[in-house]
């Protein structure tokens, strides 16, 4: 994907960081795909949608939109984000020391929202999502990605029942969430719009 491609959909973010998070993103799942409904795509696409439907929700807060670039690299490619944004000395394991690494170039916030998105072995997926959460920029993020994974499912889709058994019990985890958390209603203008999708 030609990093320019999205300029013209760009955030309200100073244009060096939100290009810089997304050449991260870029680099980090270079060669990585995503299964949709049409097929495999670039994995880089989730992100970049990620970051835009917060934008369509009215979202402008810039921990949550240079997150929402970077919310998978962790999970998915930590090694290359240590590759990419240099070593931290002291990391008790690759996956500290890449956060760590994302806190230095983008700020500590930037960091807790990744960590909070990225997925724990140790913890179940919907308990990992309830605790996570709790943070509402965290949940910001995951109701986008969330919205793009979930509520985006088509039955076409090669692991449709999978997918399907994977997110349906968060719908009622985030909709209370949401209903509870002034500060992520006001992260996010359109909060009653995403609520009512999750119906």
């Amino acid at each position: 994907m030609d990093l320019r491609e999205v300029h013209d959909l760009s955030p309200p973010l100073p244009e060096e960081l939100w290009l810089a998070a997304l050449q991260v993103a870029e680099r980090a799942h270079a060669g990585q795909t995503r299964w949709t409904a049409e097929g495999r795509v670039p994995y880089i696409v989730h992100p970049v949608q990620v970051m835009l439907r917060l934008l369509w929700w009215g979202v402008a807060d810039e921990v949550c939109l240079v997150a929402a670039l970077l919310h998978d690299v962790v999970e998915d490619a930590p090694e290359r984000v240590i590759a990419l944004l240099g070593n931290v000395e002291g990391a008790a394991d690759v996956r500290t020391e890449a956060i760590a690494a994302i806190a230095r170039r983008f700020g500590a916030d930037v960091a807790s929202v990744v960590d909070g998105l990225t997925n724990r072995a140790d913890v179940g997926y919907v308990e990992h999502v309830r605790e996570a959460t709790a943070d509402p920029r965290v949940l910001a993020v995951k109701l986008a990605d969330f919205s793009e994974n979930g509520l985006s499912l088509d039955e076409s889709h090669p692991r449709y029942k999978r997918l399907r058994a994977k997110y349906a019990p968060l719908r009622p985890v985030l909709a209370t969430r949401l209903r509870s958390s002034l500060e992520a209603q006001r992260i996010i203008p359109a909060w009653e719009d995403v609520l009512d999708s999750l119906r």
